[in-house]
C-alpha cells in the first residue's frame, strides 16, 4: 500500500482511498454548518502531533504529492478529505501542484469537494477530475449555482454531496435550480452510531427520485440505513 494513501472503501464507500497533501481548514460556522461536528477537526485535536495539527491550521505536505503515482490499480481517490482545498486561504501554488499530479496520474479518478465551488473557475483540470460541492441543509442549496457549468481545460464531471444531510431536503427545494451540469449525487447521513431519522431517509429517497427523473446517478451511503441503497456511478467512474 503506497504511503500517504488511506484505504476507505468501507468507511466512505464511493472512493477507494483518501489523499491529503493539504490538511486543515479555516471555515467557521458562518460557512460550514458541520463546523461543530467536523470529524476531521475532531481527529486533528485528538491525534495531532504538533500545535498546528491540533489547531487544524492549513498545512501543505509536499512529500505526499507523488503518492498516487505509486498506486498501480485504477482507483477513485478523494483529494483532501481533511481540508477544503479551495478555501480562499489556500495558496494558488498548493492547488496547482496537486492538480498537476492528477494530470499525470491518468490511471485514477480524483474527486474534489469544497464549500467554495466558485473557486474551481480559476484552475485547469484534467478529464479524470470530478468537481463537487457539499450541501448539508436547505440554506446551502445556492451552491448549486456556484458550481461552474463550464470549466477551463478538459471535460470534467460535477457532483453534489448531500452529506451529512442535517435537515430534510425535498424535491420542491431542488426544482428552482438548473441540473444540466450535474452528473452525480451522493446522499449520506451521519457517520458513526447515530442512525438517520425517518425524515432524513424519506428526504434521501425523494432526492433520489428527483435525480432519477433527470438521468443523474445516485450513491446512497450505508449510514442512511436504507434497504437496498443505490450504489450508482457516472459513466467511467465505476472502476
Amino acid at each position: 500500500m503506497p504511503k500517504f494513501l488511506n484505504p476507505c472503501a468501507d468507511s466512505i464507500g464511493y472512493v477507494h482511498f483518501t489523499w491529503n497533501p493539504v490538511t486543515g481548514c479555516k471555515h467557521g460556522p458562518e460557512v460550514c454548518s458541520c463546523w461543530g461536528i467536523c470529524y476531521a477537526r475532531a481527529m486533528a485535536r485528538r491525534f495531532g502531533k504538533t500545535e498546528d495539527e491540533k489547531s487544524f491550521k492549513p498545512t501543505f505536505h509536499p512529500e505526499r504529492l507523488d503518492a498516487p503515482w505509486k498506486l498501480k490499480k485504477p482507483s477513485r481517490i478523494f483529494v483532501c478529505s481533511n481540508a477544503d482545498l479551495f478555501g480562499d486561504w489556500v495558496p494558488k501554488e498548493w492547488i496547482v501542484a496537486i492538480i498537476g499530479e492528477t494530470y499525470a496520474a491518468t490511471l485514477h479518478k480524483f474527486l474534489f469537494l469544497t464549500k467554495n465551488p466558485s473557486r474551481y473557475r480559476k484552475f485547469h483540470f484534467y478529464g479524470n477530475a470530478l468537481l463537487g460541492t457539499t450541501i448539508n441543509n436547505r440554506d446551502e442549496l445556492p451552491r448549486i449555482k456556484l458550481l461552474p457549468d463550464e470549466l477551463q481545460g478538459y471535460s470534467q464531471r460535477r457532483f453534489i454531496s448531500f452529506e451529512p444531510m442535517l435537515e430534510p431536503i425535498h424535491r420542491r427545494y431542488l426544482m428552482p435550480y438548473n441540473w444540466n451540469h450535474i452528473h452525480w449525487a451522493i446522499i449520506g447521513g451521519f457517520s458513526g452510531n447515530e442512525k438517520a431519522s425517518a425524515e432524513i431517509k424519506e428526504s434521501a429517497e425523494d432526492i433520489s427520485e428527483f435525480m432519477k427523473a433527470r438521468g443523474i446517478p445516485v450513491f446512497q451511503k450505508d449510514n442512511l440505513g436504507l434497504k437496498n441503497p443505490l450504489k450508482q456511478f457516472p459513466a467511467g467512474l465505476n472502476l
